[in-house]
């Protein structure tokens, strides 16, 4: 379970990287968009409106002008007279400018608000499109009365005047947080790595035993130390005390040791003659497992492990 888990987290740490990855690139492909809309509110039929956008991008990026409204009636009541573009290039960077000229031909009776048209203009480059979305604006139209004496009484006192300008703290808001996700991900990703394996391998037998074997050298009392360490590693993972006799009740209940069950069979008939035979000197020394290859045994034990505890 807990090697589960790992994965699962590993997999929440990756789609969380990318999706920071997206939010930088798509910031560092469009620099800024800032909009100025008209103001809400005074105006009559045959006044002209104007609408500026100020979009920075990439300098590999290009502006595809296609979603933008043609010269002409864009709405019944709203006209597009012209449109008109600045182009500024710098090193890293483009900047255009775009002025959309309008003019109102008329308010539907009954209603005299109208909205400005909306339309979507892309920064392309190849397969990668980023949207520069342009939202539309209400226009309150002031009604004439019958004397031709304008009647304002529909205009809020606490409506803006002026150009209103599209922030892009926002933007900067997303990109800060997916940033501070980041560094939090990658100390926890820290924190698995150094504080969970070490933990981890302290609560499994035959990676402590592998742990303890790699620091013995090779002394007459280290190989004797050395398969205590591994018999421990065998009784702990068994829940008993592990003889060569019930050995066929160990491989039946971890089906994954008998890729190794020839080599496990020696060490434990070998372990019989070291530790029950000391009168035959011989048989003895000739008993005994070289460290390596213990280490080697409890190496290959400890990912047999790893799959019981999976």
């Amino acid at each position: 379970m807990i090697v589960r888990s790992r994965n699962w987290l590993l997999l929440v740490f990756l789609v969380i990287g990318l999706l920071h990855a997206a939010v930088l690139r798509a910031g560092d492909r469009l620099h800024s968009v800032v909009i100025e809309n008209p103001r809400a509110y005074g105006y009559h039929v045959g006044d002209s409106i104007d609408q500026v956008l100020h979009i920075k991008y990439a300098r590999d990026m290009e502006l595809r002008l296609d979603g933008a409204p043609k010269v002409g009636n864009v709405t019944p009541w709203i006209k597009l007279v012209s449109m008109t573009l600045d182009e500024t290039v710098s090193d890293k960077s483009n900047y255009t400018k775009i002025t959309l000229h309008y003019q109102i031909s008329g308010f539907e009776q009954g209603n005299s608000v109208i909205d400005t048209p909306a339309f979507t203009l892309t920064v392309e480059k190849g397969h990668e499109k980023l949207p520069v979305l342009v939202h539309p604006v209400p226009l309150h139209i002031s009604r004439l009365s019958d004397d031709l004496t304008p009647n304002y009484s529909n205009i809020r006192l606490a409506a803006p005047i002026g150009p209103e300008r599209k922030s892009t703290g926002l933007i900067e808001a997303i990109k800060w947080f997916a940033f501070a996700l980041g560094i939090l991900f990658v100390a926890l990703g820290i924190y698995r790595h150094f504080y969970l394996q070490e933990r981890w391998a302290e609560t499994h037998p035959f990676s402590v035993a592998h742990k303890g074997l790699k620091r013995l050298t090779g002394t007459p009392d280290d190989e004797l130390l050395a398969h205590r360490l591994l018999h421990t590693a065998f009784n702990q993972h068994f829940g008993r005390t592990l003889f060569e006799s019930n050995l066929d009740q160990f491989f039946e209940q971890y089906p994954s040791f008998l890729k190794e069950e020839l080599t496990i069979r020696k060490f434990f008939e070998g372990s019989r003659s070291l530790f029950f035979a000391a009168e035959n000197v011989d048989s003895v020394e000739s008993a005994v497992y070289p460290i390596d290859k213990l280490r080697s045994l409890a190496d290959r034990c400890r990912h047999f492990e790893r799959r019981n505890t999976a």
